[in-house]
């Protein structure tokens, strides 16, 4: 089991203000091959009572909000760099989940491509040619990373107050 402390000071993605410690729950971290390590990490929740923002999670590198498999892995499968023809992959994860995070990339991509826009003309004063730009923002992270891009797109979304809809459709 491994403990996670961030060295940064946890802010709400809503409101702007530092999270408490609230106390420490258990996560699983699977990789591929069914292996499985378990992490103990803070839940944080923010102390200003005009903020309607639940609780917050400290994730390590490795994990996505409401993920359990490896960040690498899902990034992997996403880009068809493994599929469940790999010898190691072949039985954990399963098709279906492979499927599943397909599908939930699908669903989500247009809306952290806006994400992106959005945060990058906030926050980092670009042009408003920029956000009419017919140049993916997340092509260009996964040139320029090749490794990664997937932790980096889900950790802006998710710290910038965003939020991204489940693979599985309601109904």
């Amino acid at each position: 089991m491994f403990l996670v402390v961030s060295e940064e000071e946890a802010i709400c993605p809503k409101c702007g203000t530092p999270l408490e410690y609230r106390d420490r729950v258990k996560r699983v971290h699977k990789t591929e091959g069914g292996n499985r390590e378990w992490y103990i990490i803070r839940r944080m929740r923010c102390p200003n009572e005009h903020c309607s923002c639940g609780l917050h999670r400290e994730l390590p590198d490795k994990l996505l909000p409401y993920k359990h498999y490896d960040s690498g892995l899902i990034e992997d499968v996403v880009d068809d760099v493994v599929t469940c023809e790999d010898p190691y992959t072949e039985d954990y994860p399963c098709e279906d989940t492979m499927n599943l995070w397909k599908l939930w990339w699908e669903h989500n991509r247009d809306r952290v491509e806006g994400w992106l826009r959005s945060v990058a003309y906030r926050f980092l004063g670009f042009s408003d040619e920029f956000l009419k730009s017919a140049h993916s923002l997340i092509s260009e992270l996964k040139r320029r990373l090749y490794r990664g891009w997937l932790l980096v797109v889900v950790r802006v979304v998710y710290n910038t107050g965003g939020w991204l809809v489940s693979e599985r459709p309601p109904g």
